[in-house]
């Protein structure tokens, strides 16, 4: 019972000093003491024996001596207070604040309604829209195929003029021809002479 009394003594005392020691560290932090040069330091530490549950520093931590843009811009940062204390919110009638935005809340409905009568309005008259220039599309494109139709046979009749005062340019050199043959025949031999009644085209009318 004896040893088993002091070895819980032991360790009750290993805990405590384990305690002390992160007490210690959180209070102090590391580098707080290290004002010498790290050359003493290392010599002292050589020549007397660090204390059992003690911090020994090495070198010091590089400090930073401007102050972070980043802290500066935060303590020029202002400092906001609120419009009404906490202490007197439990003395405000929240009454007046409720009718407002239940009235609020009311103004917000009506132009929701109104919103969405003219937003059916709208699609009602975008549909009519719509509706309306289909059909004038598809009254165009039967309109454009008709002319389509015309011009095909506009181009017929000019091909068939073209045709035409081909044919009668070439009766002309054959009657001329003729005339000439049988003007170089005999006398008993000559023909009736031959007579084709040719339109002039300068002399029809323009239509």
């Amino acid at each position: 019972m004896g040893n088993e009394h002091s070895a819980s003594s032991d360790i009750r005392s290993q805990r405590d000093d384990e305690y002390k020691h992160s007490s210690l560290s959180l209070q102090r932090p590391i580098g707080a003491d290290s004002t010498k040069p790290p050359s003493k330091l290392s010599s002292r530490s050589k020549s007397v024996p660090a204390p059992s549950g003690s911090i020994v520093v090495v070198a010091d931590g590089l400090r930073r001596s401007e102050t972070d843009a980043e802290l500066k811009m935060l303590n020029q940062t202002p400092v906001f207070v609120p419009l009404i204390e906490s202490a007197s919110l439990p003395r405000i009638d929240k009454s007046s604040l409720l009718k407002m935005a239940a009235r609020y809340e009311e103004h917000l409905k009506t132009c929701s309604e109104a919103i969405v009568f003219d937003q059916n309005v709208l699609y009602t008259r975008i549909r009519d829209i719509d509706s309306l220039a289909q059909n004038v599309y598809m009254s165009m494109t039967e309109r454009q195929r008709k002319y389509a139709k015309y011009a095909e046979q506009l181009q017929r009749i000019s091909d068939t003029r073209s045709t035409l005062t081909k044919i009668r340019m070439n009766m002309t050199k054959t009657v001329h021809l003729m005339k000439e043959l049988n003007d170089r025949l005999p006398d008993d031999e000559k023909l009736e002479e031959f007579h084709v009644n040719i339109i002039d085209e300068s002399s029809t009318p323009a239509e």
